[in-house]
């Protein structure tokens, strides 16, 4: 139920372009981009657990400052941790993760580092152009995001590789 609801949100803002504080806002500063991640042993109709990890470094873009120093540019994204952490998670269900995102964002001072812990939520694959959709909450950074299936069907195979898109905000 918790997971339906918070892809029915993730699923509205997507689609019709939810509102946007500023950049710099109370929130923190505004960032989005795209990575590849990959799961292990994958999402499919069994319940699982296993890892999920970015398959290589994705973008990210901020619009406003980044541990107090203006972008020159995008910088980049990985991440790496665990799904099923409260219980196996499936296609049909939905489920939970934690990690660790790492962002690297240039800056005239130099490459500004940020490692953010998080936890995430996820519902079920929609049979709609195979999306999935969660929340993020991290130590610096929260947020949201979709993926979409590049690898597996669920059904046949399970789920091992998505696109992700994702927005959110730095925080202190």
């Amino acid at each position: 139920m918790r997971t339906a609801r918070s892809f029915l949100v993730v699923v509205t803002l997507v689609l019709f372009g939810g509102a946007v504080p500023s950049a710099t806002g109370a929130e923190g500063t505004h960032c989005k981009g795209v990575f590849d991640i990959v799961l292990d042993p994958g999402l499919s109709m069994q319940p699982s657990t296993g890892s999920h990890r970015s398959e290589r470094p994705g973008t990210v873009d901020c619009d406003g400052p980044v541990n107090g120093h203006q972008p020159s540019g995008a910088g980049t994204l990985t991440q790496e941790g665990l799904y099923g952490t409260a219980d196996p998670d499936s296609c049909q269900a939905g489920g939970e993760a934690t990690g660790t995102d790492h962002l690297t964002v240039p800056t005239a001072e130099g490459p500004q580092r940020i490692d953010s812990e998080f936890t995430a939520t996820f519902g079920k694959l929609s049979n709609k152009n195979a999306f999935m959709g969660g929340e993020f909450t991290g130590s610096r950074f929260t947020g949201s995001f979709t993926y979409s299936v590049l690898e597996g069907d669920c059904v046949t195979k399970p789920i091992t590789k998505a696109r992700v898109t994702f927005e959110g905000f730095l925080h202190d």
